[in-house]
């Protein structure tokens, strides 16, 4: 599954969400999504909380990112398309479909210091297509679990940062992300009479049929993951290290487990039996247990360093993320069976029919980022001084998977990622606003590594290709957006 760009010597991880993947703030996200050593200002609070300690004013910020995914082309596959259980030349072949579609959406984040050692902020990233999106896929089927679901949701955060002694920050926050539990009860009437000779089909004996849902629930609850935070300023110690800041943060793992529980009933009325006058009731109970995992956030471990000129700054990050206890959006099968009057089965005789197998591995991830200052000069009036700031960024991530069993088509391949940003500060010049104004650009372009995931044709498999000897992986996601900042 790992591409030539493996052979580098960088290592990293594919992302866990949206933020993630390209990072939160424009500035952030124009040099990598890296920088978490260098906070200080309300977008620190999904990394390092400890930097809000920094922060010199109340500040607003507001942004709208754009993000487009395009992957190869997939063969078609076999598949029992037309439903009738059987694998075979009738079925026309299914075309997998990589259209994930847009995760276009909004950040904002706002935060203020109260006094002159405590920072507060919270913070958030909003889709504009859906608020999210669960969805469960067929392992059976070439998919990329990376990016199907997981850009598609909302993230909101919120912390403090706190200055524990001179330069020696600390600072927590919180992410929120739900659990949900489904249930449904329905029960179904079939009417079943006996043959005659005016029935032409099977299908003259059975309705009409009626449908009843009694009882349909969704609870989504809240859950909470930790994120924790250090940040040493060097130079407010010791003098010849002015510049140089250290940081580290945790964040807990999460995600999104989903319980279904299905009751369903069904009764099947027998009319017409024989020498008997009254129907005959068959009651079917048919209770089924489902769980599945989705928008699986893994802990993760990182660590940053920065220094900070005048004109200039770079920075260094290393992220540690706990992939191997992912489970997939899968749907598993956990309990359930079948009870009428002639036969039960009992949760023992019920088996999973996804079954698959990966190898998921702990990775890490190097992001290198940069800025500086290319024009500062005075304006007239109370515009104040206009700054122009670019920064780039380089970000290698290789895929947590490691491989997989014959009975999964699970896609996903190493990822370089691209970054630039263009800062635009001024001053207020309505004279509303405690500090100045600034308008950041950046933009992204993401990677896949070229590879294949072997699968020969065979007509008696599902999901396997028509014709092609495997599945082509590889693509490219770019990410452009706007932010502006105010400060209050």
């Amino acid at each position: 599954m790992v591409g030539a760009l493996g052979l580098l010597l960088f290592g990293g991880v594919a992302h866990a969400g949206a933020l993630d993947l390209y990072g939160f703030g424009a500035r952030s996200m124009g040099r990598g999504g890296g920088g978490f050593a260098r906070v200080n200002d309300s977008t620190g609070v999904f990394v390092n909380p400890a930097g809000l300690a920094r922060m010199e004013n109340a500040d607003l910020t507001v942004g709208y990112h754009v993000l487009r995914m395009r992957f190869a082309e997939l063969p078609e596959v076999r598949w029992d398309t037309n439903r009738d259980g059987w694998l075979d030349d009738d079925d026309p072949a299914l075309q997998p479909s990589t259209d994930y579609g847009n995760a276009d959406g909004v950040m904002i984040s706002v935060g203020r210091p109260i006094g002159k050692r405590l920072g507060i902020a919270i913070g958030g990233f909003v889709p504009v297509n859906q608020l999210m999106r669960i969805r469960t896929f067929e392992p059976a089927l070439p998919t990329y679990a990376m990016y199907e679901n997981r850009p598609h949701r909302y993230e909101l955060s919120a912390g403090f940062g706190w200055e524990q002694l001179p330069g020696i920050h600390a600072g927590g926050a919180v992410e929120l992300i739900a659990r949900a539990r489904y249930e449904i009860a329905v029960t179904l009437d079939a009417p079943v009479r006996t043959a005659t000779e005016e029935d032409g089909s099977v299908g003259d004996l059975v309705g009409p049929l009626t449908l009843d849902a009694h009882r349909m629930s969704l609870d989504l609850v809240p859950a909470l993951a930790p994120i924790v935070g250090v940040m040493w300023d060097a130079g407010e110690l010791v003098e010849p290290l002015d510049g140089l800041v250290l940081a580290g943060s945790w964040r807990g793992s999460s995600g999104l487990p989903v319980e279904v529980d299905v009751d369903l009933q069904a009764n099947v009325r027998v009319e017409q039996a024989g020498t008997l006058d009254d129907p005959v009731i068959i009651p079917v109970l048919a209770p089924i247990r489902l769980d599945f995992f989705d928008h699986y956030v893994p802990a993760r471990l990182a660590f940053a360093g920065a220094w900070e000129a005048e004109r200039w700054a770079v920075n260094v990050d290393a992220y540690r993320y706990s992939w191997s206890q992912m489970r997939m959006s899968i749907a598993e099968v956990v309990g359930g069976g079948l009870e009428t009057p002639l036969v039960t089965i009992t949760d023992g005789s019920l088996h999973e029919g996804n079954l698959y197998s990966v190898q998921i591995t702990d990775t890490w991830n190097f992001r290198l980022g940069g800025d500086a200052r290319v024009l500062s000069k005075p304006l007239p009036g109370q515009w104040g001084d206009l700054d122009i700031d670019v920064r780039a960024g380089f970000v290698y991530e290789p895929t947590p998977l490691e491989g997989q069993g014959t009975e999964s088509a699970i896609l996903d391949s190493d990822r370089m990622m691209f970054a630039g940003g263009l800062s635009v500060m001024h001053g207020e010049p309505f004279d509303v606003m405690g500090g100045p104004l600034s308008w950041d650009f950046y933009g992204q372009l993401h990677k896949l590594a070229d590879g294949t995931l072997p699968r020969g044709p065979d007509p008696t498999v599902a999901g396997t290709p028509v014709t092609a000897n495997g599945f082509d992986i590889g693509g490219r996601l770019w990410a452009v957006g706007l932010q502006t900042r105010l400060a209050l």
